[in-house]
């Protein structure tokens, strides 16, 4: 097959020129650095200045001498080209993930409303179709909804915490929607919903045929909101043959909510609210979680899910082995904005439990922000153990070490 792949990943990449396929890739400027070594394996490739412009994209295609009729399939694991490629696609001809079910995939608001209707458990919503100029339009739309506080505000279809805010009461919106249109000058449209409450999990796994072939449960220390607060992203995942009841819900409830947006055949990544008989549906992706979660996920069930991803796109099977009855989980390691960080890898790679460190800002280097999005960090730690409890009690002595090598608000004084 003839494969237009948007965006450069090297394990897709590797996982189609192994199975025989033709690849081209189109990709963005803030690529270029991984480019060198996944544009030798490809057949065309062409850069592009936006995933948006499907003139541009058609355009390069033409460029590379790829026409409508000569593209079997488009694939993306990029969030903000799941739509561009199903568009692609579906003018090349091409198979893709349907228009329709690519854009419930992305807007936040129809994937709500595909829910609701099909009866599966999410918070209240409104939309804010314009805050230019009129910042209180969202205490307003609340209103007119009846939504009751805490509030979450974000913008339709962003990623990773960036222009989110939480809001305590209503008097509080117009002032989250100045924050985020500070963040973000050319925002128009946001999502209010009802916070919910508890804590947050994440199903990540395959459906194939319209059924879950494979599920990995996972819960966040803390919920990824809480990433405003100093807490980072950090999650364990449940051993499978100590959770059957637990895996047998969470494959019942994904399998439910994949259905409700059209989707038959893809990796996903669910984020849920609540706990078990109690689930409410977040946010949904049709790609791999981000982070460590495709390491976890190849830990835990054995499946190479960037593989998986592009063999569901080209209509190929995955093989499922017998899942590790072991525990895996990973953190961000947390910056202290503004200060310089004294961590060094060896600080996390002593602690037991722990199986490996990337850590991507050196000693000395100033810490960013973790505020701005919950993919900041220093770097990332991979953690192993027999149980959930035990995973995570290893996450937060990570967690902990990060804020004493580096000085938080309870270790003020960091290392002599």
């Amino acid at each position: 097959m003839h494969v237009v792949m948007l965006g450069l990943h090297a394990e897709p990449v590797q996982a189609l020129t192994s199975s025989g396929h033709q690849i081209t890739v189109l990709y963005e400027p803030w690529e270029r650095e991984r480019a060198g070594t996944v544009l030798e394996q490809v057949a065309r490739s062409h850069l592009v200045e936006t995933y948006a412009d499907l003139d541009a994209l058609l355009l390069a295609l033409e460029e590379v001498g790829v026409r409508p009729g000569g593209v079997d399939a488009v694939v993306t694991l990029k969030e903000f080209a799941v739509v561009p490629a199903a568009l692609l696609g579906a003018v090349l001809g091409a198979r893709a993930l349907d228009p329709d079910v690519a854009l419930r995939c992305r807007d936040k608001a129809l994937q709500k409303a595909a829910w609701r209707r099909a009866g599966i458990p999410t918070a209240n919503w409104a939309v804010v179709p314009d805050v230019q100029g009129h910042p209180e339009a969202a205490a307003e739309a609340v209103r007119a909804r009846g939504m009751a506080p805490p509030f979450i505000v974000k913008p339709l279809a962003s990623a990773g915490t960036v222009g989110v805010r939480a809001v305590n009461d209503e008097t509080s919106l117009p002032e989250a929607v100045r924050d985020i249109l500070r963040e973000r000058p050319t925002t128009r449209r946001l999502l209010v919903e009802e916070r919910n409450e508890g804590d947050e999990w994440h199903f990540d796994g395959l459906i194939r045929h319209g059924s879950v072939e494979a599920v990995l449960v996972s819960r966040y220390l803390a919920p990824l909101i809480e990433t405003k607060n100093g807490h980072p992203t950090a999650t364990a995942s449940f051993p499978p043959g100590a959770e059957p009841e637990l895996y047998a819900e969470a494959r019942h409830f994904a399998a439910d909510a994949l259905r409700a947006l059209g989707l038959t055949d893809c990796v996903f990544h669910l984020e849920v609210f609540g706990g078990p008989g109690r689930f409410v549906a977040g946010e949904l992706a049709a790609r791999p979680g981000g982070g460590w979660i495709q390491t976890l996920v190849g830990k835990v069930l054995g499946i190479d899910i960037w593989a998986a991803a592009v063999r569901a796109a080209t209509g190929e099977e995955t093989e499922i082995p017998e899942p590790a009855d072991r525990a895996f989980g990973y953190t961000h390691l947390p910056p202290m904005a503004g200060c310089l960080s004294r961590l060094v890898p060896s600080d996390i790679a002593s602690i037991p439990g722990v199986v490996d460190v990337l850590l991507r800002i050196p000693a000395g280097a100033v810490m960013p922000d973790m505020a701005h999005s919950s993919r900041v960090k220093l770097g990332m730690a991979l953690v192993e153990a027999e149980d959930h409890e035990t995973c995570e009690a290893v996450l937060r002595e990570v967690i902990d070490t990060v804020v004493r090598i580096n000085g938080g608000p309870h270790h003020e004084k960091g290392r002599s």
